[in-house]
């Protein structure tokens, strides 16, 4: 499939020490550079060097092969250039009435913070609110390093064959979610470990109290203590996680959706 867009690039290159006024080649390490002239990183010999649109071009590939008709492909980058989320739905569902559409996330990283991963993604269409499957629900391929020779395209194929099969349960796993409850004073507890902002943990608790029927997590406590159905707190939190993060590091805001994924839907 021909991508519409064009990623940022990056390339590997020889580096040198300078010693007694001659540089020497070092024979162990090499410079990952972007084509904006930043140094992303220096790497060990036996890394690889995957270029983000590489590896969505050769995920899209897959998916066709498969004949999965993809609706939307919406990457994400990193202001500059290094890290890369791509969000590829090619499915839709119906959750309280509302279409959500599934499908893989896909992340790289020229800087080595994020690795190669492919997760199942969902996407409330309604509010545009991103959600993604709790890490038990997902796989994990490769970090670039560790003897890892190229971009195994087979190895990637297997992968992404085994997160496509888990998205009608990460499907489930959300529809059983508005069934279920939780306890405000448990995630007024989770909020606080997330070690984030005071602006963005007040825009959650703002945003939860249009989702959960005025419910201020700061009044919470054991004596005030109302019980959530926990697809309205997942989606109170993605809605600000999708729409209010942009100047965060996207490592982090991976990071975050994941910790709030296990902690909501795996819990």
């Amino acid at each position: 499939m021909e991508l519409r867009f064009r990623f940022p690039r990056a390339y590997e290159t020889d580096i040198a020490i300078l010693r007694n006024g001659k540089w020497i080649k070092n024979e162990n390490y090499k410079a990952i550079i972007g084509e904006n002239g930043k140094v992303y990183d220096i790497v060990s010999k036996d890394y690889k060097l995957v270029e983000h649109g590489e590896l969505v071009g050769m995920v899209l590939d897959i998916l066709e092969s498969k004949n999965l008709e993809v609706i939307d492909v919406e990457p994400v980058v990193s202001r500059d250039g290094a890290k890369m989320i791509c969000n590829i739905t090619f499915r839709e569902g119906e959750i309280m009435g509302e279409i959500v559409r599934f499908g893989i996330r896909v992340t790289n990283s020229y800087d080595r913070t994020l690795g190669i991963n492919v997760l199942g993604y969902g996407l409330r269409l309604v509010c545009k609110n991103g959600m993604v499957a709790p890490t038990g629900e997902t796989v994990s391929y490769a970090r670039h390093i560790k003897g890892e020779i190229g971009l195994d395209e087979e190895k990637l194929r297997v992968k992404i064959e085994t997160v496509v099969k888990s998205l009608r349960f990460f499907e489930t796993m959300l529809i059983r979610s508005t069934r279920e409850y939780i306890k405000a004073l448990d995630v007024k507890e989770f909020l606080e470990k997330l070690n984030i902002s005071s602006s963005l943990k007040y825009r959650i608790i703002g945003t939860l109290r249009k989702y959960c029927i005025n419910v201020d997590l700061r009044e919470v406590n054991k004596e005030n203590n109302p019980t959530l159905v926990r697809y309205h707190v997942y989606q109170a939190f993605t809605e600000v996680l999708t729409h209010h993060t942009r100047k965060m590091d996207l490592a982090r805001r991976v990071e975050l959706e994941k910790r709030v994924s296990r902690f909501l839907l795996g819990g």
